[in-house]
């Protein structure tokens, strides 16, 4: 293993500095990275989410509680956002390069690709594959808050930000 790597979460807040106010909160939980590289020069990259939540915070606005969540992932085993035993991710990737010998590939069976990647890669007909896995997610849209975060986005600090680098590239 060259590289590996888990953090534990990350909170993004969105600010109105001039209203006083947070416009949105988005919490990124259990991000893993994992980079290795093999004796025949192959390599595998991984990474995972467990989990993405985005909330209105503003409580200066009559919103119901149901209404103020604006994404979050949904499982299929019925485990809600906070439930710790759950094993799914909300994201999940993994990138693997193949050498076209089976002897290269023996040994890296473990990797969780579907049977005719696998089938094909011990053969030496693919050089690399990708897998990617989504958890089903909820989005909440409500008009007015989502034209002002794309209004924020947009002619915000991000936006500003976005506008210079254009400008002088």
């Amino acid at each position: 293993v060259i590289f590996n790597a888990r953090i534990e979460g990350i909170c993004i807040c969105l600010n109105k500095e001039y209203q006083q106010r947070r416009l949105l909160d988005v919490m990124l939980r259990g991000m893993t990275m994992k980079f290795e590289r093999y004796r025949d020069k192959s390599l595998l990259l991984q990474g995972a989410l467990e989990t993405v939540k985005a909330w209105d915070p503003d409580m200066s606005k009559p919103t119901s509680e149901r209404n103020r969540l604006l994404l979050a992932a949904k499982y299929a085993s019925g485990a809600s956002d906070g439930d710790e035993g759950r094993s799914e991710h909300c994201f999940s990737f993994q990138y693997r390069t193949f050498k076209s010998t089976k002897e290269s590939y023996r040994g890296h069976s473990a990797l969780c690709f579907p049977p005719w990647i696998e089938e094909k890669a011990s053969s030496g007909d693919i050089d690399d594959a990708l897998s990617i896995n989504i958890a089903p997610l909820e989005f909440n849209y409500i008009r007015e808050r989502s034209s002002e975060l794309a209004d924020y986005l947009n002619n915000g600090l991000p936006g500003a930000y976005l506008l210079c680098f254009a400008f002088f590239r």
